[in-house]
């Protein structure tokens, strides 16, 4: 390995990879050293193991307009001001704008230690990133411009607000109560309501937080966004260059 490697870096972004996993992550970034003629497997190689066992291959032959390349790239951006601002937030890994499998960019949070228990403030930030996508869109280009790839997001900020709601008592109307999927059918139609409107009420309000934070960063935005688009993939350091409008210093055949 080479000496830029950070085995903790990586143990943080492979929680829960098997054995075996983890042993395909090394062939992979052996076989990536290889292609690029180097004799140690460096952290870079790494990155691209670990983002192809989790994100998919990236497809590099897929035609995107630069229309559709700004638009996801303020969305990563929302996901990414979000997590960077908003407090109890996973920290940032990277963000990338390079499609891979059914997604048009991505942006990656590593948890620095392993969790064992999550807080209700963790769990709204969650949802306040999930939100940063949608929020980010609708900021840049209007409520009628909103894109069908803000639906994952969603479905996971609800599925992360339902379970407060119903699983870890964390909700005022509702109650103390934990009703797992198999409880559900027992649930009253009045339950059932108020945890739907529960959900609603706290997607909603996180929402509006969203979009009060990204109009006070909204310049960062617009610097990360444009910085997105011209080099498709962003590590940690580089995003806190590119808000802040400092040039990212990177090799020319790196882009």
């Amino acid at each position: 390995l080479a000496n830029d490697v950070d085995l903790s870096v990586v143990a943080r972004g492979t929680i829960g990879f098997s054995g075996a996993q983890l042993q395909n992550l090394l062939n992979i970034a052996a076989i990536e050293a290889t292609k690029q003629r180097e004799k140690k497997v460096g952290n870079k190689h790494m990155d691209f193991a670990k983002d192809r066992i989790i994100m998919g291959s990236e497809r590099k032959s897929a035609i995107i307009s630069p229309e559709n390349k700004l638009s996801t790239a303020y969305h990563e951006g929302g996901h990414t001001i979000a997590a960077m601002y908003t407090p109890g937030a996973m920290p940032l890994h990277k963000v990338t704008v390079m499609p891979r499998g059914h997604a048009l960019g991505v942006t990656v949070q590593l948890p620095e230690i392993d969790q064992v228990s999550v807080s209700k403030s963790e769990y709204l930030a969650m949802i306040d990133v999930c939100m940063g996508g949608r929020a980010a869109e609708e900021l840049v280009y209007g409520i009628d411009k909103v894109t069908s790839g803000c639906t994952s997001d969603l479905q996971r900020a609800t599925k992360v607000a339902t379970a407060m709601v119903s699983e870890y008592g964390m909700s005022d109307k509702v109650g103390m109560i934990s009703y797992d999927n198999d409880d559900k059918d027992k649930m009253s139609a009045s339950l059932r309501q108020t945890i739907d409107s529960e959900v609603q009420e706290i997607n909603a309000e996180s929402n509006k937080r969203v979009m009060n934070l990204l109009r006070e960063h909204r310049k960062e935005l617009d610097r990360l966004a444009n910085a997105l688009v011209e080099y498709e993939t962003l590590d940690k350091n580089e995003i806190e260059r590119a808000v802040k409008g400092l040039p990212i210093k990177r090799d020319v055949f790196s882009k």
